[in-house]
């Protein structure tokens, strides 16, 4: 049993290190597109709000850019967007939740540039 966790364990940087290597260009052209920008919204919900979470802290190691996680709700519901400013990075696994996709119409009406992360090639 051990000895299959141990497997699963090196697998697992493997696949990590492979999808790392097949995104390289996608995260070079994201870091181009949102370096301009002085503030940037990470909006998510369940385990997609968490990986915002995580992703910010690591950011915040090589950035100082004000980066903010927020639920797709919370967005939705902000007081504080200013148009034209910023990026927003709307993820979803399915590209169908709701809050996120409320989000994402809150992030157009305010003319904010937008990514979507989702495993799904079309969304709304």
């Amino acid at each position: 049993m051990a000895s299959k966790m141990y497997d699963e364990m090196i697998e697992q940087s493997i696949s990590l290190k492979e999808t790392l290597k097949a995104e390289k260009n996608h995260m070079t052209e994201l870091s181009k597109y949102f370096q301009d920008f002085d503030k940037i919204y990470i909006v998510g919900c369940g385990s997609s709000l968490s990986t915002g979470c995580s992703v910010r802290d690591a950011l915040n190691f090589v950035s100082d850019k004000s980066i903010d996680v927020n639920a797709g709700y919370e967005f939705y519901y902000h007081k504080k967007l200013e148009k034209g400013e910023g990026g927003v990075i709307l993820t979803s696994p399915s590209g169908e939740t709701g809050d996120t996709i409320a989000a994402l119409k809150k992030a157009q009406e305010y003319d904010l540039h937008i990514v979507a992360v989702t495993n799904e090639e079309k969304v709304v």
